[in-house]
């Protein structure tokens, strides 16, 4: 009987087989990592920015245990850029943080703010906000940024001092001169101001007004009475917070006149803020196609009370020339029974408040109604 004999294999021969294996495996393990890395791995996400744009106020809603907004604005490489936080409700607080566009820190503030203002240096770049309700509670918070800052109707004193150059305000004559809360005289005397004596201006009215800051305190002086000292040509222009704004009305109104009658239309303007144009069809009724009533002529007043009514203009709507008191005879005929009036304010005008009444007359109508007894003093007051 033969017997076969088998010789084992050698470990050298074992790790030759051994060695491509593991290899294999190796290599399948790392392909499977890069293939299933996108599964497991998922990139930090992107921060939104919303952009302000210049000299622009943005309300901005917080809510707790939400995303703190981001907010990002050019800086200006002339000049200082002026930013002031506002809480849009009295005993809302909020936190900020103020950082350029390479994530260094500008400023930052705790959850107890307010009102705070910033005068950003020149800069060429780009600076960002993070705000953020870090007590559960709900509200809004108003970032103006330049001239937006000196533009409110009302501006807390402690924003007004940065925008305002160095300018002081003293009594113009040897007798102490009144600062009062508000910009108008029947408002209350917070001090007088000795000759001699000086305070910082923080703007300026339209209607001979200065704001000055008396203890950190927006108070008001009379240019009257006043005098400036300093550099104060750039004075930024202030809202008289006692002149009105004319609520927001419809675009297009309809005054529909009897061919023998008579009608009034009466509203109020104002300029910059508020319902600043008016726009009135003016349509004659009962007009026939055949002589005499086929054609009527209408005389057409506007009378004016209030400040600013010497730059309300009206007429036609593509070049209104007519100034507050003036009349016009506007014809119509039955084919033409309608024709549109507009009353705006004239370039450029500063701030005012005009209530005015639009009378319409035909030619065969007698009497004419009258403007009632309303005044509006200098300073801005209804009477």
């Amino acid at each position: 009987m033969t017997v076969l004999s088998q010789t084992p294999p050698s470990k050298s021969n074992i790790l030759l087989f051994l060695i491509p294996v593991v290899l294999l495996l190796l290599m399948f393990g790392l392909l499977m990592m890069l293939l299933l890395r996108p599964v497991f791995d998922t990139p930090p996400a992107e921060v939104m920015l919303t952009w302000l744009a210049d000299n622009s106020s943005t309300e901005v809603r917080l809510l707790p245990g939400s995303t703190s907004p981001m907010y990002a604005f050019n800086a200006s490489p002339a000049q200082s850029t002026l930013l002031a936080l506002e809480a849009g409700s009295p005993g809302f607080t909020f936190a900020a943080q103020v950082t350029d566009e390479h994530g260094d820190l500008v400023a930052e503030f705790d959850s107890r703010l307010q009102v705070a203002a910033l005068s950003l240096a020149p800069h060429n770049g780009s600076y960002q906000i993070k705000l953020s309700s870090q007590h559960g509670s709900i509200g809004s918070v108003n970032v103006a940024l330049g001239a937006a800052v000196s533009a409110q109707s009302n501006p807390p004193a402690a924003i007004l001092s940065k925008a305002a150059p160095p300018c002081q305000i003293t009594p113009s004559t040897q007798s102490s001169t009144l600062v009062r809360s508000a910009p108008h005289g029947d408002y209350e005397i917070l001090t007088m101001l000795a000759p001699g004596s000086y305070l910082p201006v923080l703007g300026r009215t339209d209607d001979g007004w200065f704001a000055v800051n008396l203890n950190e305190r927006l108070s008001w002086m009379s240019q009257d009475v006043a005098a400036l000292v300093g550099t104060c040509d750039s004075l930024p222009r202030l809202l008289n917070p006692i002149i009105p704004s004319a609520p927001l009305d419809p675009e297009v109104y309809m005054v529909e006149v009897d061919r023998d009658g008579m009608g009034m239309l009466r509203d109020a303007l104002s300029t910059p803020n508020g319902d600043s144009s008016d726009l009135i069809w003016v349509r004659a009724i009962n007009l026939y196609n055949f002589a005499p009533n086929n054609y009527r002529e209408f005389s057409i007043t506007v009378n004016c009370t209030g400040v600013g009514a010497e730059y309300l203009r009206w007429g036609s709507p593509y070049q209104p020339t007519l100034r507050c008191g003036e009349t016009f005879g506007l014809p119509f005929l039955y084919e033409i029974s309608q024709q549109p009036i507009a009353i705006v304010f004239e370039a450029n005008a500063p701030q005012s408040y005009v209530e005015f009444m639009i009378n319409i007359v035909s030619s065969t109508a007698s009497g004419q109604p009258s403007m009632p007894s309303v005044t509006v003093d200098e300073s801005g007051a209804v009477g």
